[in-house]
C-alpha cells in the first residue's frame, strides 16, 4: 500500500526477487492508494485536528485499498504491518518470525505527518521501524522488509547457506569476503582462504565473525547465547564433516571417495622435495591436489599402481615447480566410500559418545555456550587492559621494542610452521618483505609491552605475587595442555622457565584484579542511519 507504485515496482522486480517473482516463488504488488479514494482530486490527506503544520493520511481511502487486498489476496495467515519510527526496530530475527508464521504481508507506507491512528487501531497488526530515524515515506522500509522476507523463501536463493551465512542469522557478523586478483594493491588474500584446506577456512571465517562483532557492534557481542538454529547448524555441520567411512574393495574408486595413496613426484625424471607422501588420504573431486591429478584416480582399485600426468600452474607458489611437466607415481592402498550419517542416536553414539541425540545436544549447546562466554569474557578483559595500559606512561626502549618485534615475528613463523609454510614462502606469495612485515607488526608489540608493563606495576602496586603453590598450579595446567607429564617437562624447568611462569602468573592475576574492579558497562551500538 503506497502513495509510489512505480518506485516500489522499480526495486522489487529486478535481480534475485525479480527472477523469483517470474518462476512463481514470491508474488510482490505495489497498490496505488489514491486508486481508493471517492473525490476528483484523488486526495488522501488532510489538515491535522488539533492544529499544526503537515498533513495526515486520511482512514478511508487507507481502509478501501486494505480492504481489496484482505478479500483478494488475503488468507488465513495474513499479517498487516505499517511502517513507522513508532514500531519495534525490524531485524533478522523478525524477518525469519515473519517469514514462519505468515504467508501474506500488508506493508503500509504512510506519508506527510503520518496516517489516521483509526487505521492504525482498527487493521493494523504490528508496527515495524528501521531505526531511531524519520524518512519522507515507508517505501524504503517496506521494500527493506519484503527484500529481507522474500529472499529466505525456497527457491529465491539457489540454498539456505547464502543467507544463514551472513550477518545477523546467529547473532554475528559476517566474517570478511574475498575475490581476484589474489594480491590488490599491495594487499594480499589471507593465506587460509588459498589453501583448499575446507576445515581451516571455516575455523578462520568464525574466528572473524567474533573478531568482527566484537569490534563493530559490542551490544551484540555481549548479548551472544545459543540459538536452536546455531545448535542445528553446528550440529548438521560436525554431521557434514564425519561421515561414515567404509573401505570398499568390489569395485574401482569414483568422484566423492577417499582414496589413501603413496605417491612419489618426478620433474625431469628427477623426485623433487615435497613431493612424496604416505597413506595421504585424498577425497576426488576436491580439488585439493594439482588440476587433472584426481581425475587420473578415478577407476583405479586398491592395491593397483596408477601413473598420474600433470602440468603445474604457472603461479604455482614453490616457482621451481611452476608451468613444468610432472609425472607422481600412485600406489593405491585403499578406497573408501563416505555416506552421510542421520541426525539420530546412531550418530550420537558413534560420532558423540552419547546414549542419545537430546543428551548430544545438550552436551553441544554448554559446549558452545561455554566458548562464547570465553569469547566475550577474553574481549572484555583485554578492552580493560588496554585501556590500563592507554594511561600509563611509558615509552618502550629501542631494544625492548626490537625485543617485541621479533616475538611478534616468531609467533608468524610458528602459525605458518602449523601450515607447512615458511616465511620465506609467505612473503613471496604475499610479495611483503621481512622488513614491512616487522612494520606491520610494530603497532601489535608496542601495544603487547604496555600492557606487560601495565600489568607489572599493577602487580607492584597490589602485592600481587606468584606464590609456590600458584606455580605448582601453573606447572599441572602446562602439563595437561600440552599432554605430558611433570618428568617429561622437568628438564626444560631452569631459572628462565620459572621466572616466565610466574611473569605469566602475575600478569593473570594483573588482569583479574582489572577485571574485579572495573565498572563494565554495555552501550548499544547507534542505530543504523543507512
Amino acid at each position: 500500500m503506497t502513495l509510489f507504485p512505480e518506485t516500489v515496482g522499480d526495486m522489487m522486480n529486478e535481480s534475485i526477487l525479480g527472477r523469483a517473482q517470474e518462476r512463481g516463488f514470491i508474488r510482490i504488488e505495489a497498490h496505488q492508494i489514491r486508486d481508493y479514494t471517492v473525490n476528483k482530486q484523488k486526495q488522501v490527506d488532510d489538515y491535522p485536528y488539533g492544529g499544526g503544520r503537515g498533513a495526515v493520511m486520511q482512514a478511508d481511502p487507507l481502509y478501501r485499498c486494505w480492504s481489496y487486498i484482505k478479500e483478494s489476496f488475503g488468507t488465513p495467515r495474513s499479517r498487516t504491518i505499517y511502517l513507522s519510527p513508532c514500531g519495534d526496530t525490524f531485524c533478522q530475527d523478525k524477518a525469519r518470525q515473519l517469514l514462519r508464521d505468515y504467508d501474506h504481508l500488508i506493508l503500509v507506507c504512510g506519508h506527510y505527518e503520518g496516517i489516521d491512528q483509526r487505521f492504525i487501531d482498527a487493521c493494523v497488526d504490528e508496527e515495524l521501524s528501521m531505526g531511531d530515524f524519520v524518512l519522507t515515506g515507508g517505501e524504503i522500509p517496506a521494500m527493506a522488509v519484503a527484500d529481507a522476507v522474500c529472499r529466505m523463501v525456497p527457491g529465491v536463493l539457489p540454498d539456505a547457506e547464502c543467507f544463514e551465512e551472513e550477518s545477523h542469522w546467529d547473532g554475528l557478523l559476517e566474517y570478511p569476503q574475498y575475490t581476484r586478483p589474489e594480491v590488490w594493491e599491495g594487499r594480499a588474500v589471507p593465506e587460509v582462504l588459498l589453501n583448499g584446506d575446507h576445515a581451516k577456512v571455516e575455523q578462520w571465517r568464525r574466528k572473524k565473525q567474533f573478531e568482527r562483532t566484537k569490534e563493530k557492534r559490542p551490544d551484540m557481542f555481549e548479548k551472544l547465547t545459543v540459538t536452536e538454529h546455531e545448535l542445528d547448524r553446528q550440529m548438521d555441520r560436525l554431521r557434514q564433516q564425519t561421515p561414515r567411512v567404509i573401505p570398499v574393495t568390489e569395485r574401482a574408486a569414483k568422484m566423492g571417495d577417499d582414496v589413501v595413496l603413496d605417491y612419489a613426484g618426478f620433474v625431469d625424471g628427477k623426485q623433487f622435495d615435497g613431493g612424496t607422501a604416505k597413506e595421504q588420504v585424498l577425497t576426488l573431486g576436491s580439488g585439493m591436489f594439482i588440476p587433472g591429478f584426481e581425475s587420473q584416480l578415478v577407476g583405479a582399485h586398491a592395491g593397483s599402481d596408477v601413473l598420474v600426468t600433470v602440468t603445474f600452474p604457472k603461479d604455482y607458489r614453490a616457482t621451481e615447480l611452476a608451468g613444468k611437466p610432472a609425472e607422481f607415481r600412485c600406489h593405491i592402498v585403499e578406497v573408501r566410500e563416505k555416506s552421510a550419517y542421520e541426525l539420530d542416536d546412531v550418530f550420537a553414539k558413534e560420532v558423540g559418545g552419547c546414549q542419545t541425540l537430546e543428551e548430544m545436544k545438550q552436551k553441544l549447546r554448554q559446549s558452545l555456550q561455554d566458548y562464547y562466554d570465553e569469547r566475550a569474557e577474553m574481549e572484555v578483559q583485554d578492552t580493560l587492559m588496554r585501556q590500563a595500559a592507554a594511561t600509563l606512561d611509558y615509552t618502550p626502549s629501542v631494544q625492548e621494542l626490537k625485543e617485541g618485534i621479533d616475538a611478534q615475528v616468531e609467533l608468524l613463523k610458528a602459525q605458518l610452521g602449523r601450515k607447512g609454510l615458511t616465511l620465506e614462502a609467505y612473503l613471496q606469495f604475499t610479495g611483503k618483505t621481512e622488513q614491512q612485515i616487522r612494520d606491520d607488526a610494530k603497532p601489535e608489540a608496542e601495544n603487547s609491552l604496555r600492557i606487560q608493563k601495565s600489568a607489572e606495576r599493577i602487580a607492584l602496586l597490589e602485592g600481587l605475587t606468584a606464590t609456590d603453590e600458584d606455580y605448582a598450579n601453573e606447572l599441572a595446567a602446562i602439563c595437561r595442555q600440552n599432554g605430558l607429564t611433570m618428568e617429561q617437562l622437568k628438564p626444560h624447568m631452569n631459572a628462565q622457565f620459572e621466572a616466565s611462569v610466574r611473569d605469566n602468573i602475575r600478569m593473570k592475576k594483573a588482569i583479574a584484579f582489572v577485571r574485579a574492579n572495573a565498572d563494565v558497562t554495555v552501550v548499544d551500538a547507534p542505530a543504523s542511519k543507512d
